[in-house]
């Protein structure tokens, strides 16, 4: 990556996190404005049924309120249910779920990746991959996570306590993850279940299976995408540190510890409404450069709903692994460490404890999961029974690609209908191998 992309990146990524530090009640007033591209009214919500200018707030052109998880589902012709699952540490988080053709298909639970929430898997409709599986026969679930728009309840503490917020991705993967395991699988009757994961789900299931190793038995597949779990390579590596820490004393003398939330006052939506390629070209520089590959028009309800939000100890665990070079937990700093611990240094995660198979696709052009990381990840897994490098894709290609299906959607389908107790409904899989280079070693 060449000095000029590195600035651009350094830019983009400092911009985000200035944006997300800004108050949120800032107040524009003005005559209404139209959006540009109408694709976008499908996603916003409106008390009325006026003209679909009345879908955005007119004494604030800069104000959408998107529709939720429950809605998209819906505006898609499927029924939705939502359930709020409370884990074990008292945080309160919305799980949805895409109702089945029938009683009895097979649950999936797909995971959202970083900073980004159930609807991220629902913004294309049919092509999308929790619509797909639904047709296929499956009984889908949508995960969020503590702290992202979706995850915001608690028994005793609301968003607005400090408390609230110390928390990073070990604790989804200690509480979060288990309690929705628990939740669907009672829910369903079944003993066992399928994940679907991209970019930190991934990182959130290998702690899971790690620390209570007992849910390698409620597991019967994982297929991770762009898997984000070891990050030595981390292109934006050294940027984010010094970001992080920059960050860290501003949030510790102003108390905020929420970071990249989403907002309805949301000028990122405007401008990508306005210049779209300006925002892909900005999106590339951060995730991955290749030749975009999906649908434009996509862009402004992409934005509305990414980012979603996160702690800064979520962060703060991020550029750690970056920094130790290792699948570790938290760094609390030597002192705490010790308390905690028992050691220096906080300890790594046991990838053999993970026995649960697992298939991976990662990506050729992502900058997130470099492929040395991925080998890494590769040659740590017991049961890893396949990996596929997609040369084109980039960290968010997975999800909006305007070729998923062809590439490796049908395949990995294939591939989780063999591991089901029992089949799905239909038989909606075009049978052909995905489009991708073999990488590291596939074992079974």
């Amino acid at each position: 990556m060449g000095p000029g992309v590195k600035h651009s990146v350094n830019v983009c990524i400092a911009g985000m996190l200035v944006l997300s530090l800004l108050p949120s009640n800032e107040e524009v007033t003005g005559k209404r404005y139209p959006l540009n591209i109408k694709y976008t009214y499908m996603f916003l919500s409106s008390k009325s049924n006026r003209s679909d200018k009345m879908r955005i707030d007119t004494s604030n052109p800069w104000r959408f309120n998107f529709i939720d998880t429950a809605a998209l589902i819906e505006l898609w012709g499927y029924k939705s249910e939502e359930h709020k699952v409370t884990t074990e540490d008292g945080y309160i988080i919305s799980l949805y779920r895409i109702l089945p053709k029938q009683e009895g298909s097979p649950p999936v639970l797909v995971m959202h990746g970083f900073l980004a929430c159930s609807e991220t898997f629902l913004v294309r409709g049919k092509p999308d991959l929790a619509i797909m599986l639904s047709e296929a026969g499956y009984d889908v679930w949508l995960s969020n996570f503590r702290g992202n728009y979706n995850g915001k309840g608690h028994i005793n503490m609301t968003a607005e306590d400090e408390n609230f917020w110390k928390f990073s991705f070990h604790e989804m993967g200690l509480y979060d993850l288990p309690a929705f395991v628990d939740f669907i699988l009672h829910r369903t009757g079944f003993m066992k279940m399928t994940l679907l994961g991209h970019s930190f789900s991934n990182a959130i299931i290998m702690i899971m299976t790690s620390l209570r190793p007992e849910y390698n038995e409620k597991i019967n597949l994982f297929v991770g995408m762009a898997p984000f779990v070891f990050a030595s390579h981390l292109r934006q590596g050294p940027l984010l540190e010094f970001l992080i820490k920059s960050v860290s004393r501003y949030c510790n003398k102003v108390r905020k510890f929420e970071l990249l939330e989403r907002r309805p006052i949301n000028p990122i939506v405007r401008i990508c409404d306005s210049i779209p390629f300006g925002c892909v070209l900005t999106y590339l520089f951060i995730l991955g450069i290749n030749k975009p590959n999906y649908d434009q028009n996509l862009v402004p309800s992409i934005n509305g709903y990414f980012p979603s939000g996160t702690s800064l100890y979520t962060m703060a665990h991020l550029i750690d692994l970056y920094r130790q070079r290792r699948f570790c937990q938290f760094d609390y700093g030597r002192d705490q460490n010790l308390l905690r611990y028992n050691s220096e240094e906080p300890p790594d995660y046991d990838l053999s404890r993970v026995t649960i198979p697992i298939l991976l696709y990662s990506g050729g052009a992502d900058f997130f999961t470099d492929s040395r990381d991925v080998t890494r990840l590769e040659m740590s897994l017991p049961n890893l029974i396949g990996s596929h490098v997609l040369t084109t894709y980039n960290h968010f290609d997975f999800v909006i690609s305007s070729d998923t299906k062809e590439v490796f959607y049908d395949d990995m389908m294939e591939v989780v209908a063999k591991y089901q107790q029992v089949p799905p409904l239909a038989d909606s899989i075009t049978r052909r191998p995905p489009r991708t280079v073999t990488s590291g070693r596939a074992r079974g």
